[in-house]
């Protein structure tokens, strides 16, 4: 593959990581949105589904808290959001990785003369 041709594909490839990292930042932002509507809604059915067994009052909002981590909807929603931020992490990376093999290519090509039509 001569210089211009891996320069084109590094930037292409650029393109792509940057895509992709848009769309996990995305996401990531929409499920850490909606986390508390999740944490408030589970609060909601504790404190619903009967009183506290520790101390067979009803639930006040903030005993439903301490038992909010036990909600399946809840323990959802957070599993939600901790497969997001890996999901950003990792296209992160990705673009980082892509960013430094772009830069070398459109270094590498700026030094490199190539015979015309040798480009593709």
């Amino acid at each position: 593959m001569t210089a211009v041709a891996e320069k084109q594909r590094a930037l292409s490839a650029l393109m792509i990581a940057g895509y992709a990292l848009q769309k996990a930042v995305e996401a990531e932002s929409r499920v850490t949105f909606f986390r508390p509507i999740a944490k408030t809604e589970a609060i909601k059915r504790i404190m619903a589904a009967g009183p506290n067994p520790l101390t067979e009052k009803p639930h006040s909002a903030s005993s439903a808290e301490t038992f909010v981590e036990q909600d399946a909807l809840y323990a959802a929603a957070c599993g939600e959001v901790t497969k997001a931020v890996t999901w950003r992490m990792q296209m992160e990376h990705e673009y980082a990785i892509a960013k430094l093999e772009a830069e070398y290519a459109v270094r590498h090509a700026a030094q490199v003369q190539e015979p015309i039509g040798t480009a593709a």
